[in-house]
């Protein structure tokens, strides 16, 4: 949860995320790619479903999607419509 949250506060600046990311990697914490049915909003926690135990990448990696657009599809996806 803290790389998680470290990743979170460094999401303006792609190198210092990439950084983390490979930091990451050092200290055995898998790094997921983002999944339309498991990554939230920013990085999180990813227990153990379908893609594995690890830190799981945020939707609006690229920032292409407004916010509330990704809390919709998010709320969408949880609430199974």
């Amino acid at each position: 949860e803290f790389m998680a949250a470290v990743l979170n506060n460094e999401l303006g600046d792609i190198k210092q995320v990439n950084f983390m990311t490979e930091e990451c990697k050092r200290m055995k914490i898998e790094v997921l790619g983002p999944d339309v049915n498991e990554s939230e909003y920013k990085f999180s926690v990813n227990e153990g479903g379908g893609g594995g135990t690890g830190i799981r990448g945020d939707v609006n990696g690229d920032g292409v999607v407004n916010g509330t657009d990704i809390q919709e599809i998010i709320n969408i996806i949880v609430e199974g419509e």
